[in-house]
Formats: structure tokens, sequence, C-alpha cells
């Protein structure tokens, strides 16, 4: 994605391109079916609760995604109230992406219901290092809501 960015825009006569934003709706679809068609795996899951399965790869991103956009909203609020609202709501989104993270990789690890299953363990533990990742980006963006005031320019 980024080569095709950077071709783009060495090729473009005028950047940034004055087309209209793509359409988002065939893709979020597709997202939207591949995560419905997985679900169905934890289907025959009886003893074991299947929720932290799914916690990591569903809740971690939904914070993220939170965070980023309150991000890019919330500047305007510090730096006209003097607030660091941007920290605080990285914060809790890391909390939010770092304790899924956690569920998901201990239910993964835990080799006493797992063995038998090991996709649900491949899910668990995928969801695992997916919200671990996205709780990277979270404390990154929580270092830059903590320097920066909102008032930069």
């Amino acid at each position: 994605m980024i080569a095709a960015y950077l071709y783009l825009m060495s090729v473009a006569p005028t950047w940034p391109i004055g087309a209209p934003p793509p359409d988002l709706g065939a893709g979020t679809l597709v997202t939207v079916i591949l995560i419905a068609s997985a679900v169905p795996m934890t289907a025959r899951l009886r003893h074991r609760p299947a929720w932290p399965v799914w916690i990591a790869l569903l809740g971690a991103p939904a914070a993220w995604a939170v965070a980023v956009q309150l991000g890019q909203i919330l500047p305007y609020v510090d730096c006209g109230a003097g607030l660091r609202t941007s920290a605080l709501t990285a914060v809790g989104a890391a909390v939010l992406a770092g304790a899924a993270g956690v569920v998901s990789w201990r239910w993964g690890r835990d080799r006493a219901g797992t063995h038998k299953r090991p996709v649900l363990r491949f899910v668990a533990m995928t969801g695992g290092l997916v919200a671990f990742v996205l709780l990277f980006a979270l404390l990154l963006q929580l270092a830059a809501g903590l320097v920066l005031t909102g008032c930069e320019r």
C-alpha cells in the first residue's frame, strides 16, 4: 500500500489527487463476512467459554480504532481547555487492548483444553499477538499525547 501511494504521488501532476475518496463499502462487507464466518469455529466449544478466543481479535482493534479517531478530534479540545484528554483516551484504550491480549493469550496457552482444538488455540494466540501490536501503537499515541499539547501546527 505504501509503494502504491508513493508511485501515485510520483506520477500525479497534482497532489493530493482530486479524485473522490474510494468507496469503503465492499471492503467493509468482506471484512464483516470473514469475521462472521470465523465465529462458527467456536460453536462446538462446550465446556469452556468462547469469548476469550475472540476478545483480542475484535476488542483490541475496536479500542485502537476509537482511540485513533478520538486522537484526531481531541487535540482541538486539548488546546482550548489545556487538558490532556488525548493521553487519557490512549491510556483507556491501551488498558483495554492489553487486557484483551492477556485474556486471549492465556486462553490459548492453557494446554488442558486447547490441545484438541488447535484452530481455536491458533485464533486465541493470534488475537493475543494482534492485541499486543495494537497496544504498542496505543503506547506511542499515549507518548504523543503527553509530549504534544494539541496547539502545535
